[in-house]
């Protein structure tokens, strides 16, 4: 289920030692900015911001922030994990304003790969773009973007320029022809055709050895 909503303390003491105790209590620091106003310290449960890590697009989604009953439109803007224990150790929350765009990143979806001619042949799907950074309305953010692979076959390259995006969502950074994704062969087809053109070459040259031969005892 995707978190639309997310209860929240304020925070009056900063500073590592505030930010330890906060832990301490069972929740998480974090800060609310943007939109033109003083930034705010907040706290959020633990067991929320856990959630919030591990789910997909979460980054990408304005939630509904309520900070002791006054409710902000925010934008989840990066949560930082301990390197050891990956629990939440700091939320960063970006205020939105309606009518100004945003920058998020978009997960990417690969649908029907049992649709694929090429998978079915044993091909590998080749993923070079798991999020596509978009610039958006925030009341218009996708929760994904889906790329189909119905019919692809082997050796089929995905491009930003094939992929129907929803109105309003412009790409960023990407060119339109860059590559999204591949159906590449597996490793048993490259070598199979490896050794058909090695074959085919040594016939090749078995070929022309004989036709000198022959000049010579002519000669």
């Amino acid at each position: 289920m995707s978190i639309s909503a997310m209860a929240a303390q304020r925070r009056e003491r900063l500073g590592t030692g505030a930010s330890r105790e906060v832990r301490r209590q069972a929740m998480v620091p974090g800060t609310v900015y943007g939109a033109g106003k003083d930034p705010e310290s907040v706290a959020i449960d633990a067991r929320d911001a856990l959630k919030a890590l591990h789910q997909e697009g979460f980054l990408a989604r304005v939630i509904d922030l309520d900070v002791e009953g006054k409710v902000t439109k925010v934008l989840p803007r990066g949560i930082q994990a301990h390197p050891v224990t990956d629990q939440p150790m700091h939320v960063d929350f970006q205020r939105v304003e309606k009518g100004v765009s945003v920058k998020v990143a978009v997960p990417v979806h690969y649908i029907n790969d049992m649709k694929s001619p090429g998978l079915k042949r044993g091909g590998v799907l080749n993923i070079v773009v798991h999020e596509l950074l978009c610039k958006c309305d925030p009341a218009n953010i996708p929760p994904y973007i889906e790329i189909d692979l119905d019919g692809a076959p082997l050796n089929k390259t995905f491009h930003l320029n094939e992929v129907d995006l929803p109105e309003g969502l412009a790409p960023v950074k990407l060119s339109e022809t860059a590559t999204l994704a591949t159906i590449v062969a597996p490793s048993s087809v490259k070598s199979q055709n490896a050794a058909e053109e090695a074959e085919e070459g040594e016939g090749e040259e078995a070929e022309g050895g004989e036709g000198e031969g022959a000049s010579e005892g002519d000669a």
